[in-house]
């Protein structure tokens, strides 16, 4: 790793974790705060009902769309980010798209309603999730094989 600075380096020998006697090689101490940014893909972390004049709405009721599926298209459209399902949603004038989802390496294609919410906004009903940003603590190196095992904290 360049650029990175240890706050104090101890070398220890690390062990077969299904031996204890069996020493494999070493492994660097760390203790620095990295930061972490990740762009990862679309995913599927809850549902929520969408209410308009006290009338709550389950647009994914009739679906198959479980939590932790990928987003990867609407109505054709790729899904690259949570802004992207906005921008398409908005500007639609249907009641209802047909999604397709990644699941298990699979594509599973569904569709979904769109209902208008208190705030004029159409909204599918879905909580996605579409990076992680943090802040990790480098807990070890290993210098033969560049390896290394991180801590994260502080990641929304």
């Amino acid at each position: 790793m360049t650029g990175s600075s240890f706050v104090q380096t101890q070398t220890l020998e690390a062990l077969n974790y299904q031996n204890s006697n069996e020493i494999v090689g070493s492994v660097i101490l760390g203790g620095d705060t990295i930061g972490l940014q990740i762009q990862s893909v679309v995913q599927v972390i809850g549902k929520y009902e969408v209410t308009k004049d006290g009338v709550k709405q389950c647009p994914w009721n009739k679906t198959n769309i479980e939590k932790g599926d990928i987003l990867y298209s609407i109505d054709g459209h790729k899904i690259t980010s949570g802004n992207d399902i906005t921008t398409i949603i908005s500007n639609l004038q249907q009641e209802e798209v047909s999604l397709r989802l990644i699941r298990n390496n699979q594509y599973v294609d569904t569709k979904i309603k769109i209902y208008e919410n208190d705030l004029g906004k159409k909204s599918i009903g879905l909580y996605i999730k579409d990076k992680i940003s943090g802040v990790g603590t480098l807990t070890f190196i290993n210098p033969n094989t560049q390896k290394y095992g991180a801590l994260g904290h502080g990641v929304t």
